[in-house]
């Protein structure tokens, strides 16, 4: 009897924990140009530039590796220019690749919605 309610739950719980994960798309992003170590926010272009799409204000994403590899915090996306702005602590030579890390553990919460979206617990 309560089987068919029992499938629905537990598909909607691995949609609902779905929806929280991030990724950029193939292939690898990475800078269009060098920045310099500030603590002013920088606007720096990303190769491919339609990898912008993917990316939103407030994101945290991973630019380059070894001992410049930094977390930054972007400021700003400009989807039409393929730009992004952020306060880069450490220099970084063009082509530094960019990454993001798997999940939002809060939940979706970008503009549009002003409370998260959390899986059940």
């Amino acid at each position: 009897m309560y089987q068919g309610l029992r499938g629905a739950s537990e598909l909607m719980t691995q949609e609902i924990g779905q929806a929280g994960l991030v990724s950029l798309p193939a292939p690898q992003p990475t800078l269009a140009a060098g920045v310099g170590a500030s603590l002013v926010a920088q606007l720096v272009g990303v190769t491919p530039a339609a990898a912008v799409d993917s990316m939103f204000r407030g994101e945290q994403l991973l630019i380059d590796t070894a001992g410049s590899e930094e977390l930054v915090t972007l400021t700003a996306v400009s989807a039409s220019t393929g730009q992004i702005t952020g306060v880069f602590g450490n220099a970084h030579a063009a082509g530094a690749i960019i990454k993001v890390f798997g999940t939002l553990p809060n939940g979706i919460n970008d503009e549009f919605h002003r409370y998260p979206v959390e899986a059940p617990r």
